[in-house]
């Protein structure tokens, strides 16, 4: 009597003091044949970075406090694995996969099955293949995909409650994620404007975006951002669609791990794909104090490090390139000049599409102390080519050639991840802004008209 006294007593007490769940170790044994081209094995989740690095063959023990869907990196090879304290898992490698033994064997060589059925362009078809179709046939297309995935989850006889739970939601966001992206493909594909019926979204209300859960995997995450950038217009933003999405992310979500997860990817997108930090400030503050989550914390700390030397009025990384007669231009030439640089390819779409617009500025500014340099980082073996789209297009300024293409100085010094990409650089050399406004942008006339 007293022990069920004692029981009751402690059960209490957890409950009031939310006593967490005892960590325990979990066994993981590795035999993998890498051909040499990794010494060890990475197990990572969504939210909390690297979780351990193991040896490629051994065993090891990981401290677990919750069943985990984990990502797992060895050499070439990679996969989810579902792993919960006290268990013991082995890793093993064919020739083309990871599979698995002991606790959760079946699982996770299923889950390996579905991630391939998920990613494969011929799960039944892909969304590109089934998008022309009207609505009715499209959302036939998309039943037969899910039961394609369904009867994969359905081998497994004594399956993992928990770990079925986690599957059908992905399974779930997988299917909502195509449903939502099919008007906007259907449009792309047959140039028609689409009428839903009034009933099509009803899948929304089956997804709760404030489910960690959904963090497991890819196609959770898909979904909880395309819920939350729905209804946000990237052209209508005025180039605040990052600083919109952040403020939604804090007032229309209530889990703060959800929370965690989109401010960080909003950041590192928007920082890390050339917007640098000058015009992050407010995230970043944001993100400083009301992020929990250390690694996601030292993921944006480590890629603002990476932008630190690229601030408005630093120092400007030097850069050189060749003209097409062979002479070396380097940007230390025009010292006592404003710069205004122009990273484009003969190759690129949208800087091609820039190239009115930079005409006029070019011609609005020509009595102004500013130089305007266009570098092309095409291939070498594209020389040619890029001297003749210089002719015919009878393109001002100064025109060189980066040596190394993507691997050029200015790719590296400026974080260049994609193209076209603008730099104003004041008279000293030193950086007014390493991502300036685009020449169609009105912003950048008041920016010139500040020099």
């Amino acid at each position: 009597m007293k022990r069920t006294t004692y029981t009751l007593i402690i059960l209490f007490l957890c409950i009031l003091f939310n006593c967490a769940q005892p960590e325990s170790k979990t066994s993981i044994t590795t035999s993998l044949d890498l051909d040499g081209s990794s010494e060890f094995v990475v197990l990572s989740e969504s939210r909390n970075g690297i979780l351990d690095s193991l040896s490629t063959n051994g065993t090891s023990d990981i401290t677990l406090d919750s069943p985990k869907v984990l990502w797992i990196r060895a050499g070439n090879k990679s996969g989810n694995v579902y792993i919960t304290p006290g268990s013991n898992i082995t890793i093993l490698s064919d020739e083309n996969n990871l599979y698995y033994e002991g606790d959760f064997s079946n699982e996770n060589n299923m889950l390996t099955h579905l991630t391939h059925a998920m990613s494969s362009q011929s799960a039944i078809m892909n969304l590109w293949d089934i998008a022309h179709f009207k609505e009715e046939d499209f959302l036939k297309k998309i039943a037969n995909k899910q039961a394609k995935f369904d009867s994969i989850v359905g081998t497994i006889e004594d399956i993992n409650p928990s770990f079925k739970t986690l599957i059908d939601k992905r399974i779930n966001a997988h299917i909502a994620y195509e449903k939502m992206q099919y008007p906007h493909y259907h449009q792309i594909l047959t140039q028609d404007t689409l009428k839903l019926s009034s009933g099509y979204e009803n899948y929304l209300d089956d997804l709760n975006i404030n489910d960690p859960d959904l963090l497991h995997f890819y196609e959770g995450q898909q979904i909880i951002k395309a819920i939350v950038e729905k209804d946000v217009d990237f052209m209508k933003s005025g180039g605040q669609y990052y600083n919109i999405l952040f403020d939604k992310v804090d007032q229309a979500l209530a889990h703060q791990a959800v929370k965690e997860y989109l401010w960080k990817e909003y950041l590192v997108y928007y920082i890390g794909n050339g917007v640098g930090i000058d015009y992050a400030d407010n995230m970043l503050r944001t993100f400083a104090i009301k992020n929990n989550n250390k690694a996601y914390q030292k993921e944006v700390d480590a890629l603002v490090e990476t932008w630190d030397d690229l601030r408005k009025g630093k120092k400007a990384p030097q850069f050189s390139g060749l003209t097409s007669k062979g002479d070396i231009i380097a940007l230390k030439d025009f010292i006592g000049k404003n710069v205004y640089v122009d990273v484009w390819a003969t190759w690129c779409g949208p800087c091609i599409a820039e190239i009115p617009y930079l005409k006029q500025i070019e011609h609005e500014y020509k009595d102004k102390n500013i130089e305007f340099i266009s570098v092309s980082i095409d291939n070498k073996r594209d020389k040619e080519k890029w001297i003749n789209f210089v002719a015919e297009k009878e393109l001002g300024g100064t025109q060189i050639m980066a040596a190394n293409d993507w691997k050029s100085e200015i790719v590296s010094s400026y974080n260049i991840l994609g193209i076209p990409r603008f730099i104003l650089i004041d008279a000293e050399g030193k950086i007014i802004s390493a991502n300036a406004p685009r020449p169609s942008y009105p912003e950048l006339k008041h920016l010139l008209n500040t020099l």
